[in-house]
């Protein structure tokens, strides 16, 4: 059982460094100016790094009951829609602002923004709004 859980944390470890990899790249290459300033910054990797850490797992995925390792993180507040310089950076920066995501879980965050015309949600809505559309697609295979 201790070799299992080795060999999890190994694919674990794994998984991250080609995300920071990954995620490098992406951030780096990216042509809008505006964003990579607060992407590329230092504070904001040292933050999404720490928390990769913290919360290796989905948090959505982990209140079901599912292990599934993260890909992103989500501002629950996104930064870019603040009014003022320092309350992207405040929004930016909070740890208690932020979601570890699996890839299909962070998108239904935004999906469920853009849906219902919100500003923000919480990881309770995106499992009610999960659930009905779950039910709404099992209606339409009937």
């Amino acid at each position: 059982m201790s070799r299992d859980i080795n060999h999890i944390r190994n694919q674990i470890k794994r998984h991250f460094e080609k995300k920071k990899e990954d995620h490098k790249k992406t951030y780096i290459s990216k042509k809008n100016l505006y964003w990579s300033k607060y992407y590329q910054d230092a504070r904001w990797g040292r933050l999404r790094n720490a928390y990769y850490a913290a919360y290796p797992c989905c948090e959505v995925c982990d209140r079901q009951g599912i292990v599934t390792p993260t890909d992103e993180v989500h501002h629950l507040h996104p930064f870019g829609s603040a009014p003022t310089e320092e309350a992207k950076w405040s929004l930016l920066l909070n740890p208690n602002n932020l979601c570890s995501c699996c890839r299909r879980h962070h998108k239904m965050f935004h999906k469920y923004m853009n849906e219902k015309h919100l500003e923000h949600a919480t990881i309770n809505e995106i499992l009610i709004y999960e659930q009905e559309q779950e039910e709404l697609n099992s209606l339409i295979n009937k």
